[in-house]
């Protein structure tokens, strides 16, 4: 009896002395899935235009990322009204999306998620030919 008093005493011991830590990420995080109807002819890129100014940001695409670099400082260099893109210029936190969509049916599907996620938001297309067109 003695010996199993000793094992527990040096059990409770050892998790006193390196306690083990625990983190989690749960729940459901906010998300957009923008449906682009008669998406345009060829190959364009979407993103979220946000509003707001920050002195250090989140990368969430980078140059690399991208086929054509003319499209990436297209959308880094744009700044109307204080709008921005999310993705290409970064945001407060993480946000998950692609400037691609994905094909479903006749329509364009984008998403995006993650606490990145604007609350308040416009979106940019830029096509390959480097027209830029802006919701309201």
């Amino acid at each position: 009896m003695k010996r199993v008093k000793f094992v527990i005493l040096i059990f409770l011991f050892i998790n006193y002395i390196f306690p083990s830590t625990v983190k989690a990420d749960i729940g459901p995080k906010p998300s957009i899935k923008l449906i682009v109807e008669n998406p345009p002819e060829g190959k364009y890129y979407l993103d979220l235009l946000i509003d707001y100014e920050m002195s250090h940001s989140y990368t969430n695409v980078k140059e690399k990322d991208l086929d054509d670099i003319n499209v990436y400082n297209i959308l880094k260099n744009y700044k109307v009204d204080g709008w921005r893109p999310a993705l290409v210029t970064g945001t407060k936190v993480p946000l998950f999306g692609e400037l691609t969509g994905k094909i479903e049916n006749d329509t364009m599907v984008h998403s995006f998620s993650y606490l990145g996620v604007p609350d308040r938001f416009k979106v940019i297309i830029v096509k390959e030919s480097g027209e830029v067109v802006v919701s309201r």
